[in-house]
């Protein structure tokens, strides 16, 4: 890996970052699920329920059931009730969603960054096993997932504006499934690092804490 590229990814000054890219991956993905007001013995998980709904039918359901006043609120503008329905509140949860997407695929994409620098860095066994590939190609397949999503949302929008065609739920729920796929791998992918980092700290720990050296850092070479 570039020695450039694995400098920044020690420094501190990546941390912040990433805590900021989670936040506010969070809140878009609140938004984009439509703050909870989507959820119903239809669609109980929300928007999500319709990306899997898979037939024209289910789909259609999960719709009608959505065709609904929603919760008033109110105008910042006039400081009036706005009136509109789930349906409107789904709709706008796509438009947040192009946001989250641009979001949490950068954030997965650099803790699968950092992961992979852990790695080529500090695991000649697991370099040689071809995981710091696997953390690169799962950086690139982020490119897939926000295509996928970015495709889901087109179908989504379709059948919230009532389109009957089966070929928008198959659509969404196979773009969905390749999406939840790469993003739990990616996770996993993560995830396993990290038990091994926390491995490291803990078998140093002694070490570390008579020379003073940072836990889950390199070993200090005098």
């Amino acid at each position: 890996m570039n020695r450039r590229l694995h400098k920044y990814l020690e420094s501190g000054a990546l941390w912040p970052l990433m805590a900021l890219l989670i936040a506010v991956s969070l809140w878009f993905g609140v938004k984009a699920g439509g703050g909870g007001l989507l959820r119903n013995e239809h669609a109980p998980n929300g928007i999500v329920s319709l990306e899997l709904a898979g037939s024209a039918e289910a789909a259609a359901k999960i719709v009608k059931s959505w065709n609904r006043p929603a919760p008033y609120e109110k105008s910042e503008e006039t400081d009036e009730e706005v009136k509109s329905t789930l349906l409107d509140v789904a709709r706008e949860s796509i438009i947040y969603d192009y946001f989250f997407i641009l979001f949490y695929t950068v954030t997965l994409a650099l803790g699968c960054l950092i992961s992979a620098d852990i790695i080529d860095a500090r695991h000649e066994t697991l370099k040689r096993l071809g995981m710091v590939r696997i953390g690169w190609a799962l950086i690139y397949a982020q490119v897939l997932v926000a295509a996928m999503d970015a495709t889901e949302n087109v179908a989504l929008w379709n059948m919230l504006q009532g389109s009957g065609a089966s070929f928008w739920p198959t659509l969404a729920r196979w773009c969905a499934m390749i999406k939840f796929g790469l993003i739990a791998t990616s996770l996993l992918y993560m995830l396993l690092v990290f038990i091994i980092w926390i491995g490291e700290s803990y078998k140093r720990r002694p070490f570390a804490v008579m020379t003073g050296q940072r836990l889950g850092g390199p070993p200090r070479i005098k």
